[in-house]
């Protein structure tokens, strides 16, 4: 099936849908207009429209689009389930505009309404498609956290080459202290030989002298 052909059958459910609302309208405005609201027509005639609604929206809906095709078991189970809600929310409804001073049927239509949903998008694969992205998230965020530890090993190992940098630059000024330290007794040991030889020879010089 084309696109186009899609288009026009989709095009046609929603006429169909609405001509089928329409007439719904002028039944109920003519029984008002008769004054029979109170007798068996009035919910016969909802029913019947409303009945007629479903099997357009949700059956002959299907059957024209072949929407079934390629579709999985759990998929045609949603959708059943889906098809059911639908038409006890439709059900509620009706009850709802015959007893209009009980909210029961407003609750049956209102929460079919939310439930079926979740069931149209398990059959349109939405959940699925969500469980997919969910996946790629976490996928995406272990990727960040390795990311982040590498950046964490790659930190801590530059900070072990710092420290083995700074304990090599205090061993190097250790050793030149030590070097200095060295030279300067070497220069004292030298002051002190030079000082002696002087002694020596002054007292040389002295001996000499006497008679």
């Amino acid at each position: 099936m084309t696109d186009e052909q899609r288009k026009k059958i989709e095009n046609r459910i929603l006429f169909l849908s609405i001509g089928i609302l329409v007439l719904l309208i002028a039944a109920l405005v003519l029984i008002g207009v008769k004054g029979v609201a109170d007798t068996l027509l009035f919910p016969t005639v909802i029913a019947v429209f409303l009945a007629i609604y479903w099997v357009i929206s949700d059956v002959l809906s299907v059957v024209w689009l072949h929407s079934f095709e390629g579709k999985t078991d759990d998929q045609k189970r949603s959708y059943y389930l889906y098809a059911g809600l639908d038409l006890i929310g439709l059900g509620g409804l009706v009850y709802f505009m015959v007893d209009m001073k009980s909210t029961t049927g407003a609750i049956i239509y209102v929460c079919c309404l939310f439930l079926k949903r979740r069931f149209k998008d398990e059959f349109n694969g939405v959940q699925k498609d969500e469980d997919e992205e969910e996946a790629e998230a976490e996928e995406s965020s272990a990727e960040v956290k390795t990311i982040e530890e590498a950046d964490a090993e790659a930190e801590e190992s530059s900070a072990e080459v710092k420290t083995i940098e700074t304990a090599e630059e205090s061993s190097a000024e250790v050793k030149t202290v030590e070097a200095a330290e060295a030279e300067t007794e070497e220069e004292a040991e030298e002051k002190a030989e030079v000082s002696e030889a002087l002694k020596d020879r002054d007292a040389e010089t002295t001996a000499a002298k006497e008679p």
